[in-house]
């Protein structure tokens, strides 16, 4: 959506010239057994913008110039010398032009009252530009990342050769094999509430530091996340500009990367093991003793929940679930307790910091917790998935028997797989051991 001239002017002078940047990361030491990362060693090149921006969807929504990046890939090679003269004098200086830190964000309607903001999602539009720069820093990141294995196995999200499917596979794996040895197993599956949101970028910076980013280019990711702002434009109307405080970007191509710096240490807070996809966090414990699990679960998620605290991050009480899987018909009948223990570790407990998260069983009102996809039930038979599925399916099929009497045959073989092929091969390693007779609905 474009908007006029004096609009975009208007926002321009609303530009700080001068705002409070983050606090430098002072108190940590940059790791000498860490390669460092450098923008130096490997001047940009005009091949590699064009490389970057070959990578990038060709999407026609427009950003606070009113630009697309269908528009940018059709001329790009057209300006490629200027725009690679300011992409050079970024990375060299460490600085990233303030026009390029602008977000446009655009209300989409979801349902419901259309008078109550909650019933609308927020699509945060950022500079066009700064998304290819940003596609020039985040693959030289994702290869130091990568080449020197800084991330954490246990993290599974935005990872090359990794999708949703992987922890979900380790997870059935490390539940199977305790119930094979008639042990108890306790998965805790964690809800953040707008983690990417709440990313403290003194914290982030500090992080950054300790992997091996200094200099000038610990410089440039204090100073591409400090001053950045936004503004809603509906209907042709924009909002006063107001300043981002907290947070990686929205709709950016370096913000999920740097989430994973910003939560790649919390495997290391507990014993319990983790698996994680970005924000979106399970822990699972086993053990012959179902007492004995249960404190030590309960232990070490306090120390969960104080890294949580430390990093500013929060945990949604209500969202936040468990499931235990047994073999015991006595630990069904009495299950666990397991708390969110907001007392620090170590010091007089206080029974109020007590929360008690809900335990999701086949009485509850929804038997299984949803995690990367798939419904998890703690009879692990995948019955309430599958039902879900079934619904959908019902759902594509009447969608496909409607457009079959004006959509060609190449139009009904993209929209088969769009809407019906996806839903019933995802996650179908997981899923595909729940019982035949489950399977009735799907079975043409």
């Amino acid at each position: 959506m474009n908007f006029s001239l004096p609009c975009r002017q208007k926002l321009l002078t609303k530009l700080f010239p001068h705002p409070p940047p983050p606090p430098e990361p002072e108190n940590i030491e940059q790791d000498n057994t860490i390669p460092v990362f450098s923008f130096s060693t490997s001047p940009v090149t005009q091949t590699e913008i064009l490389d970057s921006i070959k990578q990038l969807q060709p999407k026609k929504s427009t950003d606070f110039n009113g630009i697309s990046m269908f528009f940018l890939k059709k001329v790009i090679n057209s300006i490629i010398k200027p725009f690679h003269h300011i992409v050079h004098l970024s990375l060299l200086t460490g600085i990233v032009p303030s026009q390029l830190k602008i977000a446009k964000v655009v209300p989409i309607f979801k349902s419901g009252d259309q008078t109550l903001l909650d019933n609308y999602r927020p699509i945060s539009l950022l500079s066009n530009f700064s998304k290819i720069l940003e596609k020039v820093v985040g693959n030289r990141l994702t290869t130091h990342l990568e080449n020197n294995e800084l991330l954490s196995p246990s993290q599974f999200g935005f990872r090359k050769g990794r999708s949703t499917v992987h922890p979900l596979v380790h997870f059935m794996n490390s539940v199977s094999t305790a119930l094979n040895k008639k042990h108890h197993s306790i998965a805790i599956f964690c809800d953040l509430r707008k983690a990417f949101d709440t990313v403290d970028h003194g914290i982030l910076l500090k992080k950054l530091k300790k992997l091996g980013i200094g200099g000038v280019e610990l410089e440039w990711f204090r100073n591409y996340l400090c001053d950045r702002k936004q503004f809603v434009f509906i209907e042709g109307n924009c909002s006063p500009l107001l300043s981002i405080l907290l947070g990686v970007p929205q709709g950016s191509i370096l913000g999920p990367l740097l989430f994973l710096f910003y939560i790649n240490d919390l495997p290391l807070a507990s014993e319990l093991p983790s698996f994680l996809f970005a924000d979106d966090t399970m822990l699972l414990k086993s053990g012959p003793n179902i007492n004995e699990l249960t404190d030590l679960v309960n232990a070490e998620f306090q120390k969960i929940v104080q890294y949580f605290r430390a990093n500013k991050l929060a945990l949604h009480p209500n969202k936040t679930q468990f499931l235990l899987f047994t073999h015991s018909q006595a630990a069904k009948e009495n299950p666990p307790e397991i708390y969110i223990n907001n007392n620090d570790v170590g010091t007089l407990q206080d029974p109020s910091k007590l929360i008690a998260i809900p335990n999701i069983n086949a009485k509850s009102s929804v038997p299984a917790v949803k995690f990367l996809g798939i419904f998890i039930d703690p009879a692990l038979n995948f019955k309430y998935h599958v039902e879900k599925m079934t619904r959908k399916l019902a759902t594509a099929l009447f969608f496909m028997r409607n457009a079959k009497h004006f959509l060609n045959v190449e139009s009904m073989r993209s929209l088969y797989y769009s809407i019906f092929h996806s839903v019933v091969v995802y996650g179908i390693h997981v899923w595909s051991s729940t019982a035949n007779t489950n399977l009735q609905g799907i079975i043409f």
